[in-house]
């Protein structure tokens, strides 16, 4: 089971790679600044749903933005949505657990980020 995922589990990584070299953290920040406001957020939810990335590589990242002038909201929906949503990986998730799962996990996800990021811009802004 594991040799016959390996081949997509390896183009994963490889545009995990990619994006994190093309997505750097002064251009997100650029991107998702304090003053970009819903369309900020938006922004960051597609941005993060792109690659699905491990939280040890995340938390770094989100402290980087925030230092670099990125706002907590659109913060909050970047980190949740590069941890829970996954485009390039949505062919795997397909093959494994069928097609209405994976689009469902995925759409339920993007929905949990945004009101993740409603729930930080009143709380913390």
């Amino acid at each position: 089971m594991f040799a016959k995922i390996m081949p997509d589990v390896m183009s994963i990584m490889l545009l995990v790679g990619l994006s994190l070299s093309v997505f750097t953290p002064s251009f997100l920040s650029s991107v998702i600044g304090e003053q970009s406001g819903w369309i900020g957020v938006v922004t960051s939810t597609i941005i993060g749903s792109i690659a699905l990335i491990p939280s040890f590589i995340v938390f770094p990242l989100g402290d980087t933005l925030v230092e670099n002038g990125a706002g907590l909201p659109q913060v909050a929906a970047f980190m949740s949505s590069l941890m829970a949503v996954g485009i390039f990986t949505l062919p795997l998730e397909r093959k494994t657990f069928g097609n209405s799962f994976a689009y469902a996990r995925n759409a339920a996800a993007i929905f949990m980020c945004l009101l993740f990021s409603l729930l930080i811009w009143v709380v913390m802004v």
